[in-house]
């Protein structure tokens, strides 16, 4: 076999593998990604429009936080704490200026 499994001698029958959850997230689920985001937040003293003010290589410690005793991948965490705490996120329609400079 090749790749990191061969690098550490392990045979891939002796791997297991872990079983995400996929899907319409549970509410218990966006209750801890809230708890683990306001816990980052007080522990680093920052706000919520702090964090979406960094870079995003520099948000990734707040990501991999709010990922924490969620049975998810990092990418879905990501995904969904963007959606719930990025103010930016849903801006709503353009406004007849936009529609006019588009039009352009």
């Amino acid at each position: 076999s090749s790749g990191i499994n061969a690098e550490y001698g392990m045979a891939k029958e002796d791997i297991e593998e872990i079983k995400y959850r996929t899907g319409k997230w549970l509410k218990e689920e966006e209750d801890t990604l809230k708890a683990n985001a306001r816990e980052y937040l007080l522990i680093h003293n920052l706000t919520l429009p702090d964090i979406f003010k960094l870079a995003n290589k520099d948000r990734k410690p707040f990501y991999k936080h709010c990922s924490q005793n969620i049975n998810r991948k990092y990418t879905n965490v990501y995904k969904k704490a963007l959606r719930m705490f990025d103010e930016k996120n849903h801006l709503g329609h353009y406004t007849e200026q936009e529609i006019k400079t588009l039009k352009k």
